[in-house]
């Protein structure tokens, strides 16, 4: 294997323990409700715990869906979950409660349109069954015991110091990061009286919501759904209630009043009066483009906003514990890791005007989970803001000598407890501060208390819905999905003693399985009533992993020979869901479903809408790109209020006129749960690629169940749009029944009145959630952005990598809703050229000139553009069915920027050019070298490509290659395609099949390292036109389409399509 290594992944955020507070670790001990600084913002404890807290009174309305918080004292939990005295979920039932299920929360009127799971759209009750073998809901009982609390083990993990670890070098550009004035001090110089205008800044208890003059309102208004994708207009949608709980409170001061005693943050004069360097691009020469694989991919690592010269008090206050480190080293983990938080904009425009001329959307990528470990931090001590309740961070104030602090979110002064006090110097530097890890550290943890807890946590649970009908079968994707789960059911036993596992299968029946330990082998029950799907021996579907592991591989190992002879053509998905609704219902957890058809039978039955002769009728494509009714998305709100997440994989060939999915519809289910979805459309994608995907969602990453999570900004700046997988309640609380490693959210930020009256803007992410191993826990995320008056500063510090993925977000949430042409035009003509002009207008630069003048930061932003005009999301024309559009606009709602910048420009790499290169020098290169994504370009007689857009790798052969070693290039595909598992291989004794032949070798070696880097088992293809018919069954898993013309497409230079175009073209229309 050659040693290319352009991903360097940091962790500046290592576990922190600290014996000196393991005495306060406890977490079982009960906090004081009456402490203001105790309990914290996610549940505040009435002063009777052992007090029901849902009121059922006859002011509580039923019909209306939610609660009145009237009636409620004001630290209700914001999981709201059903009074023990009160029926669970009734999963086709009536429901007879305003709070549905265990993991219930505070929804919408319109959540409750439906009592049943099996008729979503229904507004009338079904009545009960009699039949006393199959589950009925309404006869078991939640517990009523006091909920649990954490093991004592939990309470031991405490505080230490923060050490910074040495960063390595990352392969790209420089870093270009901004820098603060060294002459402003982090910490207040003396003491401060309150400000008179705090107190009436934190007076209002009534719901908050900020207008456009940043002064709040209060009133009650009737909530709606969020739409397909990101959420526009967030300001109207909101609960309609008088108060909120202590998590759900709105953040309540209005900007005028505000005073802040941190220093004013600001740019330093030498960087805004520095002439800010410009290019020139020129339409037919001097393009510019990433030169290597790790410009490309890791280009939005390239340093935060550096904070440091505010701790230059910090840092001599405590030399003696730093060391050497310079002062930018020591405290670079103020400030998150690129891949977690990433703003589009490493400055903030000063006022309203400023942002509108910018012309570029500014807003954050969001990736909470993307690292495993953070510092934890024990004890049942959480210190929060009284008046927005933020959490103590890096960037707060600390005043009166340690006797108060200030809120860096909202400015308001609040008293240290006596717990956490510790004298500071002159300064206002505290003598522990590097023995704080929520002081020293962007992103951390706390461990939740037993407040934080209304039930005991959920434990893991995971229910697999499988299609078993003839398509799936025939098509090896029922083989496939069997052969996945084998793959991580003794990777998901070891992730924890309290995992819960089931399995459903259906075509136009559901095929349930007993599990229960004490049995030889697993039991099949059959239901045919589809309209009911009642549960036989409910208790026995769902079971320990641990206890039946055996009766899960037995299982496993019979499935293929129980339905290897169906011949059922269609499948019930609704109704498989509504029982998997009640399985799940009482404890909450992941559904993972496996289709490969369109739903055609049974509840929720969907239809073919996709009419061939229509393609290129955009207002047809609009028209499907929609869903066909609610039922899916009210199936969604009822699994969201159960804490019930959904996974969907499914398999659609694009080349069969039936096999249509109608993702528009289905997709609705992982989208309002926090779920992902996956689109497969060739065989080739079932051995590797599938199992990569379902490992990675399910045993990889880092998983929370049941989760929120709430995003605070500083006073003068509110989030307008959220964009991912999530149901939004209120108007900033994102109820997630999953957050994983793998999920990427963004968000837009806009001014609240004309002009920022802060010094900086801080922006603050708490999620709550439930971890694998049962801890309640509470993980936040901090940034500090400098604001600026100038619209050159803004352009030269814009990323253009966030900035793309942004742009795909805002593009795929209003697809459905504006098509594809408007899209496209909202791409070019109004954000491109919007940032055209606003340079020029700050620039001396004629605009008269052939070129197009860019400041050097946006570069390759046109590059970029062109591509993502080109993508399925945009592609306009019949190239593109609507399954595929679809599935293409919610990669780009959940996906990484790294994934979007390999999908608007995909990696290029000539193999024989690198061979060439190696054997010109002594060592191997330390970067691969990307060829232009032009067919110009392309050296068509002996020349070997590889090209990878993080979905696929596709390999091109020139004509010499072809003519005499096309056989071998069979081999290798069909190595790695169907006998090689790369991401589980040791890559040190890993053997290399093809060493004899250099080029085989390092197309090899790189398709390996892709995947590895990558982190997928990506199918390699041929992409050679006029490809010999497959004589054998390897040549038919290895020659499965002609994939040349998906190359071209993606060679995003050229002009691929008649309606598209080329990069040439797009710099002479944008220089009009």
């Amino acid at each position: 294997m050659s040693n290319y290594n352009f991903y360097q992944p940091t962790n500046n955020n290592p576990t922190i323990n600290n014996p000196q507070q393991q005495h306060q670790s406890n977490v079982n001990n009960t906090m004081n409700p009456n402490n203001p600084m105790m309990g914290g913002g996610f549940y505040q404890p009435n002063n009777n715990m052992n007090q029901p807290y849902i009121n059922t009174n006859v002011n509580n309305n039923p019909n209306t869906g939610y609660y009145n918080p009237q009636q409620q004292q004001d630290g209700t939990n914001q999981m709201m979950y059903n009074n023990p005295n009160t029926n669970p979920t009734s999963y086709g039932y009536n429901t007879s409660s305003p709070m549905m299920g265990g993991g219930g929360i505070i929804t919408n009127p319109m959540m409750t349109t439906s009592s049943s799971y099996g008729h979503p759209t229904s507004t009338t009750t079904p009545s009960t069954p009699t039949t006393m073998s199959f589950y009925n809901p309404t006869q078991h009982q939640t517990s009523t015991g006091t909920p649990t609390g954490l093991s004592g083990g939990m309470g031991m993990m405490g505080m230490g110091r923060s050490i910074t670890p040495t960063n390595k070098q990352t392969i790209g550009p420089p870093p270009t990061e901004l820098q603060f004035d060294e002459s402003q001090v982090h910490g207040a110089i003396g003491h401060h009286l309150y400000p008179s205008s705090t107190t009436s800044s934190s007076s209002g208890v009534g719901h908050v919501g900020l207008t456009a003059t940043g002064t709040t309102t209060t009133g009650t208004t009737t909530g709606t759904f969020p739409p397909s994708g990101g959420l526009q207009g967030l300001q109207s949608t909101t609960i309609p209630s008088l108060s909120e709980t202590a998590f759900e409170q709105g953040q309540n001061f209005a900007v005028q009043d505000v005073i802040s005693h941190m220093g004013t943050l600001t740019l330093s004069n030498q960087q805004q009066q520095q002439q800010q360097p410009f290019i020139n691009i020129l339409p037919n020469n001097n393009v510019p483009r990433p030169k290597d694989v790790g410009e490309l991919i890791n280009g939005h690592v390239n340093g935060q906003p550096d904070v440091s010269p505010l701790y230059l008090a910090h840092y001599n206050a405590h030399k003696d514990k730093i060391g050497d480190r310079n002062p930018a080293e020591v405290f670079k983990t103020l400030q998150p890791d690129e891949n977690s938080v990433k703003m589009t904009c490493n400055a903030v425009p000063q006022s309203l005007d400023l942002l509108n001329r910018y012309g570029l959307p500014f807003g954050c990528i969001l990736k909470p989970f993307h690292s495993k470990e953070v510092p934890t931090i024990g004890g049942n001590l959480i210190i929060r803001c009284n008046n927005c309740r933020t959490y103590i961070n890096p960037f707060v104030q600390f005043l009166e000598f340690g006797n108060k602090w200030q809120c860096n979110v909202c400015k308001q002064i609040n008293d240290v407890p006596k717990r956490y006090y510790s004298p500071t110097d002159q300064a206002g530097v505290r003598h522990d501060f590097f023995e704080r890890p929520e002081l020293t550290n962007a992103i951390y943890e706390y461990l939740a208390p037993q407040e934080y807890m209304s039930r005991p946590p959920q434990p893991p649970a995971y229910l697999f819905l499988i299609d078993t009908s003839y398509n799936s079968i025939n098509s090896g994707f029922f083989h496939s999905v069997v052969e996945s789960i084998k793959g991580i059911i003794k990777s998901l036993k070891e992730k924890s003693s309290r995992t819960l596992v089931g399995f459903i299968c259906f075509d136009t029946r559901i095929h349930f399985f007993n599990l229960r330990p004490t049995l030889n082998q697993p039991q099949q029950l059959v239901v045919g009533e589809l309209n009911e799907s009642l549960l036989p021996l409910p208790n026995d579907l769902l079971v320990n992993l641990e206890e039946s592991y055996n009766l899960v591989e037995q299982l496993l190992d019979k499935l293929e020979i129980m339905f290897k002879q169906t011949n059922s053509i269609d499948c019930c998905l609704g109704a498989s869901l509504n029982a998997a609704g009640r399985l799940l219902g009482r404890i909450g957890g992941k559904v993972s479903i496996f289709l490969s058809q369109l739903p055609s039978v049974g509840p929720n039955k969907l239809t073919n809408r996709e009419d061939f002769n229509e393609y290129g009728n955009e207002k047809f494509e609009t028209k499907v790109m929609q869903p066909a009714d609610n039922s899916y998305r009210d199936f969604a709100l009822l699994f969201n209020k159960d804490q019930i997440c959904c996974d969907i994989y499914c398999y659609a060939n694009p080349d069969s006129r039936t096999s249509y999915l109608d993702l528009a519809s289905i997709s609705n289910l992982s989208k309002f749960t926090g779920g992902i979805c996956k689109l497969y459309e060739y065989p080739d994608q079932f051995s590797h690629q599938l199992l990569s995907d379902v490992k990675q969602t399910i045993i990889d990453v880092l998983t929370g169940f049941e989760s929120v999570m709430r995003i605070r900004v500083s006073s003068g700046m509110k989030v307008t749009n959220f964009f991912g997988n999530f149901f939004i309640r209120g108007h900033d609380l994102l109820a997630l029944p999953n957050v994983t490693g793998g999920q990427t959210y963004g968000f837009q930020l806009v001014h609240t009145g004309a002009m920022l009256s802060t010094p900086n803007v801080s922006i603050q992410v708490a999620v709550l959630y439930t971890s694998e191993q049962g801890q309640r826990k509470i993980r936040v995320c901090n940034i500090l952005l400098p604001i600026t008056n100038s619209l050159s500063v803004l352009y030269n510090n814009t990323q253009p990598t966030a900035l793309v993925n942004l742009m795909g977000k805002i593009l795929a949430a209003d697809l459905p809703k504006e098509g594809v042409t408007n899209s496209r035009n909202t791409l070019i003509d109004k954000w491109l050229k919007t940032c055209l002009n606003g340079f020029r207008s700050v620039s001396n630069i004629s605009s008269t000139g052939p070129g197009l003048v860019l400041p050097f930061a946006l570069q390759h932003l046109p590059l970029y553009i062109c591509g993502l005009s080109k993508t399925n999301l945009l592609l306009g024309g019949r190239e593109v069915r609507v399954d595929t559009r679809i599935y293409s606009s919610l990669y780009f709602s959940s996906c990484t920027i790294q994934q979007s910048i390999l999908m608007v420009h995909p990696i290029l790499i000539s193999i024989t050019e690198l061979i060439n290169e190696e054997q010109s020098q002594d060592e191997h290169p330390k970067v691969l070298r990307l060829s232009p994504l032009s067919r110009k370009l392309i050296n068509s007689e002996d020349g070997v490509y590889l090209l990878c857009d993080g979905q696929a790798i596709y390999l091109w052969l020139g004509k010499k290659q072809w003519d005499s070693d096309r056989e071998k290039y069979y081999d290798l595909i069909y190595e790695l395609n169907y006998n090689r598992y790369t991401l589980e291989e040791d890559e040190e004794n890993e053997d290399d099949p093809f060493g004899d032949d250099p080029t085989l070798a390092k197309v090899y070696d790189i398709s390996v390292l892709l995947r590895r880097q990558l982190k997928t088992e990506m199918p390699i293809r041929f992409a050679n036109t006029n490809l010999e018919q497959p004589s054998t069954d390897k040549l038919k898993k290895v020659i499965i389409n002609d994939f040349h013309r998906t190359l071209l497409k993606k060679l995003v230079e050229d002009k691929t399509l008649q309606v598209t175009l080329s990069y040439t073209d797009l710099i002479t229309y944008l220089n009009k």
